[in-house]
């Protein structure tokens, strides 16, 4: 390349290469916090349907074994 091409194109070359790296970086980090968000708000969906779910299996079996249904 140092040969072929223009002067100063290396140079160039150079520091689009390490620009291009930084921003894959931070496109990398963003997508693995973007992922990570995700997945907490799964889990917190996921956690408050089952306490929604032990709760009226409670209120059932309170009220069968009380009598009251």
């Amino acid at each position: 390349m140092r040969l072929i091409c223009r002067p100063g194109t290396y140079d160039r070359f150079i520091i689009w290469e390490n620009e291009a790296r930084k921003q894959r970086q931070a496109a990398r980090k963003a997508a693995e916090q973007r992922r990570e968000e995700v997945i907490e708000a799964i889990q917190l969906t996921i956690g408050i349907g089952i306490a929604c779910i032990v709760v009226v299996a409670g209120f059932y079996f309170l009220g069968k074994y009380m009598g009251r249904w």
